[in-house]
Formats: structure tokens, sequence, C-alpha cells
């Protein structure tokens, strides 16, 4: 929610038994004034959107391709990283914190990372210390995501740097 807009995004996807992602290329984005009543706004952007945030006076549609918007009626596409293109990427979160958009990817890829603070210009921010964060949400000045590889909560304040993971418990799953 934002300048007064609801904006809700969706796009078809499905697995297979080996986890290899399948489906229609028709994302949609819907708005609304009161979260009751909802328009597509008839765009066929031939891309799957898995998500949507506001932040910084700008609405951020992410999916397998990332679009921006200043008032979630009007959207264009944004300048992704370049080793992005011509790969198969499917962002799955975004949030939005700190002046900075950052997306990460589905579980099931490589789980790249792609930031931004204009929301038209992302850069890649993949950690390089073998950290896999996932899931990001902004709360409390930091961002939190969860590290596949460690099956912990990794912070931080930027979206570049993270901390060392902290375990959560044998009974918890995230």
């Amino acid at each position: 929610f934002d300048q007064g807009l609801f904006v809700t995004v969706s796009g078809d996807r499905w697995f297979d038994e080996n986890e290899d992602m399948w489906g229609d290329a028709n994302g949609s984005i819907w708005c609304s004034p009161d979260g009751v009543n909802w328009t597509n706004r008839g765009f066929d952007f031939g891309d799957s959107f898995m998500t949507v945030t506001a932040g910084g006076g700008r609405f951020i549609a992410a999916g397998n391709t990332i679009m921006t918007s200043t008032n979630g009626l009007d959207w264009e596409p944004v300048n992704v990283p370049t080793n992005y293109l011509g790969t198969t990427i499917l962002l799955e979160h975004i949030a939005f914190g700190n002046g900075t958009f950052l997306a990460t990817e589905a579980p099931i890829y490589p789980r790249t990372l792609a930031a931004s603070v204009t929301g038209f210009d992302w850069r890649d921010v993949t950690p390089t210390n073998g950290l896999i964060p996932s899931s990001v949400t902004w709360g409390n000045g930091r961002f939190l995501a969860s590290d596949t590889v460690s099956g912990g909560v990794t912070t931080s304040t930027d979206g570049i740097d993270w901390a060392t993971p902290t375990p959560v418990s044998s009974s918890s799953h995230l």
C-alpha cells in the first residue's frame, strides 16, 4: 500500500517432480483504492510476477523480471543486473528499507540477490561468503532473511554485508 493504492501481482508457475519451474508467462498487476474492489491493469507483460512492494515513492513488481511504477498504474521495465540477462531468474521476495530495495530469488534457483536504491537501476549483490539469503523482509532498522545454507537467520543493515546466521531451533522450520 502506498499513495492511497493497494497493488498486488499474479503470475502462473508450477514445478514438476524435478523441481523445474513451468508455467505461463502472463503476469498481471491489480490495483485497488480500498482493498476490496480490484482492477486488473490489463497488462500482459509476458512475464510472471511473484511479489510486489512499495517504498521511496515507487512500486516494484518482481518475478522473472522487474518492473517499476511511481503511481501503481503505469509500469515500465528496469535495468536488471547484466549477469541476469539471458538467464532464468525468479525473484520471489522483495523488501524496502534504509533507502534500498532488495530482491531474493526463489529457493529452487541459485539464490541471487539484487539491490537498487532508485528502483530503476539494479545490481547483483549476491553474497560471496557462502551465505544464501532468501525470504527477505525489513524491520527494526535491518533486513532479515533466512539463510538456506545454515538454516539460520541472518541480518543486514544495507542488504550487502550480512551477519553470521543465528541458528534456529531444530523444531523450527523457515
